[in-house]
């Protein structure tokens, strides 16, 4: 099963994202819940690492391996915590869309 736990902090203007495990729908290569974890992980990797160079987040920490996924940062300004809360949730409703259709295989743990 792919656990996915997915945070804010409106306090720090921090975002943290945990994402491990394996869904085992199908064979390697062939498993296409995980393949949708994975775009969508990737898509915001690639959004708060386009956000560290634009210098709207530092504190930037990007993990991404096989079955363990980590994304965080902090946003420098109110206005970057709500391009990155836009953001967040945007991939957040991907992942509860895969956790409605694929329950046995995924689960997001809002914290």
């Amino acid at each position: 099963m792919i656990t996915i736990k997915l945070s804010r902090n409106p306090e720090n203007m921090s975002m943290r994202l945990e994402v491990s495990g394996h869904a085992g729908q199908a064979e390697m290569g062939k498993d296409i819940v995980c393949s949708a974890v994975s775009i969508l992980t990737y898509t915001l990797a690639a959004t708060i690492e386009g956000m560290e160079l634009d210098k709207q987040a530092d504190h930037v920490e990007v993990k991404l391996e096989s079955g363990d996924a980590v994304i965080q940062a902090h946003c420098r300004d109110s206005k970057a915590f709500d391009s990155m809360t836009q953001a967040l949730h945007v991939i957040g409703t991907g992942y509860r869309l895969i956790e409605q259709n694929y329950p046995e295989y995924v689960q997001v743990i809002k914290a």
